[in-house]
């Protein structure tokens, strides 16, 4: 395709890295961490977060190529349309001036789990005190039918949970139809990940928790408590 007016990119730290390297190359304007794009004028217009999700920033782009960042699972899939159709263009593999050499594979740890796509989502803070204890957790997410996801510190902390399964401004953001968030305090850079869950359950032995500000339910409690409880109902 000759002079194309628009590049979409997903929202990762390689695709952002590879973005900013094409805006500079191509000379084109780049929006990172979009959340709505639309056309405005003929021109790319797109709704992003800045300062660490605590806000947004619109901006029109007036280059002749916009490249753009999306987030994950911020955009719902449209139904199918028959009249329109595509086409792909082969290009052929051009050997940088620079080549890479292969020196060494190791394998990634992580899952599979896509969480922006999930329906159900168990959350889990620094509520839980041992990792040991992410197996009642995991047995409530079981009994529920939902994936488990956590907040960022778990994640990158204690690496009790893999990263794809951090939930936040740098991690991923859900649409899920409900979302229970177990000792998550609620932070801003959380709650960007969680607040367009279609429905938020918190409990938190802390009243004063900021996540109470965002949840359609709250229960003040020990997850503790609260946890084997739900199971117990849920078996019975």
């Amino acid at each position: 395709m000759e002079n194309p007016s628009l590049l979409l990119m997903s929202a990762t730290k390689r695709s952002k890295a590879l973005a900013a390297r094409l805006s500079v190359k191509l000379q084109a304007g780049l929006i990172n961490d979009a959340a709505e794009i639309c056309l405005n004028n003929g021109q790319v217009q797109a709704k992003h977060r800045v300062y660490g999700g605590l806000a947004f920033s619109e901006a029109r782009m007036t280059s002749g190529l916009a490249i753009v960042t999306l987030v994950a699972g911020a955009f719902d899939a449209l139904p199918a349309d028959e009249n329109r159709s595509g086409s792909i263009t082969n290009v052929s593999f051009v050997m940088p001036e620079s080549p890479l050499v292969f020196v060494e594979r190791k394998p990634k740890q992580g899952s599979n789990v896509d969480l922006s796509k999930a329906r159900r989502v168990v959350g889990i803070g620094r509520g839980l005190t041992a990792e040991a204890d992410l197996k009642m957790v995991e047995e409530l997410a079981d009994l529920l039918d939902a994936e488990l996801g956590c907040s960022r510190p778990i994640a990158e902390g204690e690496h009790w949970m893999e990263r794809e399964r951090y939930i936040g401004v740098s991690g991923v953001m859900l649409k899920s139809d409900i979302y229970l968030a177990l000792g998550i305090s609620g932070q801003i850079q959380h709650m960007v990940g969680a607040n367009a869950a279609r429905t938020i359950v918190a409990i938190n032995k802390d009243k004063n928790a900021p996540i109470f500000q965002y949840a359609d339910y709250g229960l003040v409690g020990d997850i503790y408590k609260a946890i084997p409880a739900l199971i117990t109902q849920l078996k019975g």
